[in-house]
Protein backbone atom coordinates (compact mmCIF):
# COMPACT_ATOMS: atom_id res chain seq x y z
CA UNK A 1 0.00 0.00 0.00
CA UNK A 2 1.26 3.43 -0.87
CA UNK A 3 0.74 6.28 1.51
CA UNK A 4 0.03 9.72 -0.17
CA UNK A 5 0.87 12.82 0.62
CA UNK A 6 -1.49 13.41 3.35
CA UNK A 7 -0.72 9.98 4.93
CA UNK A 8 2.73 11.02 4.99
CA UNK A 9 2.38 14.68 6.74
CA UNK A 10 0.13 13.20 9.08
CA UNK A 11 2.30 10.43 9.47
CA UNK A 12 5.67 12.94 9.84
CA UNK A 13 3.31 15.74 12.16
CA UNK A 14 2.06 12.59 14.57
CA UNK A 15 6.06 11.73 15.01
CA UNK A 16 7.06 15.47 15.21
CA UNK A 17 3.93 15.94 17.96
CA UNK A 18 5.49 12.24 20.11
CA UNK A 19 9.14 13.31 20.09
CA UNK A 20 8.33 17.06 21.50
CA UNK A 21 6.08 14.76 24.10
CA UNK A 22 8.88 12.66 24.82
CA UNK A 23 11.53 15.52 25.31
CA UNK A 24 8.57 17.03 28.36
CA UNK A 25 8.48 13.76 29.76
CA UNK A 26 12.48 12.71 29.99
CA UNK A 27 12.45 16.30 31.70
CA UNK A 28 9.46 15.38 34.51
CA UNK A 29 11.41 11.59 34.74
CA UNK A 30 8.02 10.02 34.82
CA UNK A 31 5.59 8.51 32.81
CA UNK A 32 4.18 10.38 30.08
CA UNK A 33 0.78 10.48 30.45
CA UNK A 34 -0.90 11.91 26.71
CA UNK A 35 -4.77 12.94 26.35
CA UNK A 36 -6.09 11.33 22.67
CA UNK A 37 -9.41 12.40 22.07
CA UNK A 38 -10.29 11.71 18.76
CA UNK A 39 -13.04 10.68 16.61
CA UNK A 40 -13.55 6.67 16.86
CA UNK A 41 -17.43 6.24 16.48
CA UNK A 42 -19.45 7.68 13.42
CA UNK A 43 -18.72 7.28 9.86
CA UNK A 44 -16.07 9.32 10.58
CA UNK A 45 -14.68 6.78 13.39
CA UNK A 46 -12.19 5.53 10.28
CA UNK A 47 -9.93 8.91 10.78
CA UNK A 48 -9.49 8.33 13.94
CA UNK A 49 -8.83 4.85 14.48
CA UNK A 50 -6.33 5.70 11.91
CA UNK A 51 -4.46 8.00 14.01
CA UNK A 52 -4.65 6.28 17.23
CA UNK A 53 -3.47 3.53 15.23
CA UNK A 54 -0.35 5.37 13.65
CA UNK A 55 0.37 6.71 17.07
CA UNK A 56 0.31 3.44 18.51
CA UNK A 57 3.01 2.13 16.03
CA UNK A 58 4.58 5.00 17.24
CA UNK A 59 4.78 4.18 20.90
CA UNK A 60 6.04 0.79 20.06
CA UNK A 61 5.14 -3.02 21.99
CA UNK A 62 7.42 -1.96 24.66
CA UNK A 63 5.15 1.42 25.42
CA UNK A 64 7.67 3.40 25.16
CA UNK A 65 8.37 6.51 23.06
CA UNK A 66 12.44 6.75 22.90
CA UNK A 67 13.41 5.62 26.32
CA UNK A 68 10.05 7.34 28.03
CA UNK A 69 7.41 5.49 29.09
CA UNK A 70 4.16 6.46 27.86
CA UNK A 71 0.15 5.86 28.81
CA UNK A 72 -1.99 6.70 25.66
CA UNK A 73 -5.37 7.59 27.14
CA UNK A 74 -7.87 7.91 24.63
CA UNK A 75 -11.23 9.04 24.59
CA UNK A 76 -13.23 9.13 21.58
CA UNK A 77 -15.61 12.29 21.13
CA UNK A 78 -18.11 10.45 18.86
CA UNK A 79 -18.03 14.04 16.39
CA UNK A 80 -19.56 16.14 19.51
CA UNK A 81 -17.83 18.89 20.68
CA UNK A 82 -19.64 18.47 24.17
CA UNK A 83 -18.21 14.88 24.45
CA UNK A 84 -14.72 16.11 23.75
CA UNK A 85 -15.01 18.60 26.26
CA UNK A 86 -16.00 16.57 29.06
CA UNK A 87 -13.40 14.18 27.97
CA UNK A 88 -10.40 17.14 27.92
CA UNK A 89 -12.24 18.04 31.71
CA UNK A 90 -11.47 15.02 33.01
CA UNK A 91 -8.56 14.16 31.73
CA UNK A 92 -7.15 17.54 32.84
CA UNK A 93 -8.25 16.68 36.20
CA UNK A 94 -6.98 13.69 36.41
CA UNK A 95 -3.21 15.67 35.81
CA UNK A 96 -2.76 14.84 31.95
CA UNK A 97 -1.09 18.31 30.11
CA UNK A 98 -0.01 16.77 26.78
CA UNK A 99 -3.12 16.07 23.94
CA UNK A 100 -3.19 15.30 20.81
CA UNK A 101 -5.66 13.29 18.09
CA UNK A 102 -8.54 15.53 17.56
CA UNK A 103 -9.57 15.30 14.27
CA UNK A 104 -12.02 18.21 13.34
CA UNK A 105 -11.83 21.83 14.16
CA UNK A 106 -15.27 22.07 15.50
CA UNK A 107 -14.36 19.54 18.05
CA UNK A 108 -11.10 21.13 18.44
CA UNK A 109 -12.84 24.76 19.15
CA UNK A 110 -14.66 22.80 22.48
CA UNK A 111 -11.05 20.72 23.79
CA UNK A 112 -8.53 23.88 23.18
CA UNK A 113 -9.69 25.98 25.93
CA UNK A 114 -9.52 23.69 28.32
CA UNK A 115 -6.24 22.23 27.52
CA UNK A 116 -5.14 25.67 27.20
CA UNK A 117 -6.16 27.18 30.61
CA UNK A 118 -4.83 24.01 32.52
CA UNK A 119 -1.02 24.76 30.89
CA UNK A 120 -1.46 21.95 29.00
CA UNK A 121 -0.28 21.83 25.12
CA UNK A 122 -1.85 20.61 22.62
CA UNK A 123 0.13 18.72 19.26
CA UNK A 124 -1.11 18.50 15.66
CA UNK A 125 -3.80 20.90 15.98
CA UNK A 126 -6.87 20.48 12.34
CA UNK A 127 -7.84 23.83 10.62
CA UNK A 128 -6.46 26.35 8.86
CA UNK A 129 -3.13 27.47 9.29
CA UNK A 130 -4.32 30.76 10.77
CA UNK A 131 -6.38 29.37 13.66
CA UNK A 132 -4.24 30.61 17.24
CA UNK A 133 -1.36 28.04 17.81
CA UNK A 134 -1.47 26.38 14.65
CA UNK A 135 2.07 26.27 12.64
CA UNK A 136 2.40 28.58 9.29
CA UNK A 137 2.81 26.80 6.68
CA UNK A 138 4.69 29.35 4.43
Amino acid sequence: MTMGLNGKAMRTGLLATALGMVMVAQAAAEDLRIGFITTLSTPAGYIGEDIRDAFMLAIGEDGKLGDTPVVLEVEDDGLKPANAKQSADRLVQSGVKLFTGVNFSNVLAAVQPTVMKSGGFYGRRPGAFDQPGAPDPR
